[in-house]
């Protein structure tokens, strides 16, 4: 047993009874504890309980900060607390944040292509101790997760080609999933799967290369070591694990029909509509441990700083909530926000 994955609940009682479950893991055994805050992504009216909610949230943070060796929060909203905000932009994808359906077949996604480093049989050299232990510095354990799908390979073309679009064109890798934080993938460590590229889409045979010969990558033989030169030329000052799978990710029935009219079934993206049912899509997902992270403390910590009284929420004082435990949450997320601001590449 490589250790524990835990997802859970961090917006009700449910983050309080599986942070318990968690410290129990965390007393009982010496293996790396990974875990998955999830925030609702559903838009719903302003209420009263929207500031509990994000105390929960601020305090279920706290808890996994003390007793798990990494932690990624989770949402389709760009905002996470107090309202969901606007959905994370996924260019290829027409999915409603406010259907559970949609937005868990995202989540599952992520999280199914990014464990593949330490869950594959062909990956038996890497492990999640090994995966907390390249992110978790400086007492750092909070981190980002982000998404690529599809992964944005286009008709006819081959790997080198993509990449050299996405350089000249400044066009973003990833979409974060991770409320407040958007992912440049500078000064930070990094572990990221892509997962569907066949070695066959990688670059033309020398006698059709043409301009591609004239490109630095051109001599990389294979897909991890292609992706593996671009990352280290767009991601500055960054230290990535690279893991690379051929076989893409399935989606047929039951995963939602999300995907725009112009993917084709093998997931290679067209400029028309070609109303083909898609069953396979190339996929890159990553977790990060970015120094934007402290703007998700500094934005937690501002959200409740105007809460005077914890008494205000019952269920909390009836819990046996203090007023100085709820400060003592306040000053942990400052220090986060300050341990993620310093730069250690």
């Amino acid at each position: 047993m490589q250790g524990f994955q835990v997802l859970l609940d961090s917006t009700d009682a449910f983050a309080g009874l599986s942070t318990s479950c968690i410290e129990h893991l965390h007393d009982e055994y010496t293996k790396s504890i990974v875990a998955f805050p999830l925030i609702e992504s559903r838009n719903s009216k302003p209420s009263a309980s929207d500031h509990l909610k994000a105390v929960n949230i601020a305090l279920c943070y706290q808890q996994l900060n003390e007793h798990v060796s990494l932690y990624s929060p989770l949402s389709c909203g760009e905002n996470g607390w107090l309202s969901s905000g606007a959905p994370r932009v996924l260019p290829y994808l027409t999915y409603n944040q406010d259907l559970r359906y949609h937005t868990s077949a995202l989540l599952a996604t992520t999280l199914d292509t990014l464990t593949i480093r330490y869950r594959h049989k062909q990956h038996t050299m890497s492990s999640l101790s090994d995966l907390c232990a390249d992110l978790n510095k400086s007492g750092r354990k909070a981190a980002a997760t982000t998404l690529s799908l599809p992964f944005p390979m286009t008709v006819k073309r081959d790997l080198i080609d993509i990449l050299d679009d996405l350089e000249n064109e400044s066009t973003p890798l990833w979409t974060s999933l991770t409320p407040r934080v958007t992912v440049s993938g500078d000064s930070c460590m990094q572990s990221l799967t892509l997962r569907g590229v066949r070695e066959d889409r990688l670059k033309r045979p020398v006698p059709e290369a043409r301009k591609q010969m004239a490109k630095p990558a051109y001599r990389c033989s294979t897909v991890h070591e292609m992706m593996s030169m671009y990352l280290a030329y767009s991601c500055h000052a960054s230290a990535t694990h690279l893991t690379t799978l051929e076989s893409g990710l399935k989606v047929s029935a039951p995963f939602p029909k999300i995907f725009k009219d112009n993917i084709h079934g093998n997931g290679d993206i067209a400029g028309w509509p070609v109303g083909e049912e898609v069953k396979s899509v190339p996929v890159l997902s990553g977790i990060h441990s970015t120094p934007e992270l402290s703007r998700l403390f500094e934005s937690l910590h501002d959200s409740l700083a105007s809460i005077k009284n914890i008494k205000r929420f019952h269920a909390l004082a009836d819990s046996g909530l203090e007023q100085d435990d709820f400060k003592e949450c306040l000053d942990h997320l400052l220090d986060s926000k300050e341990n993620y601001e310093e730069h250690f590449v």
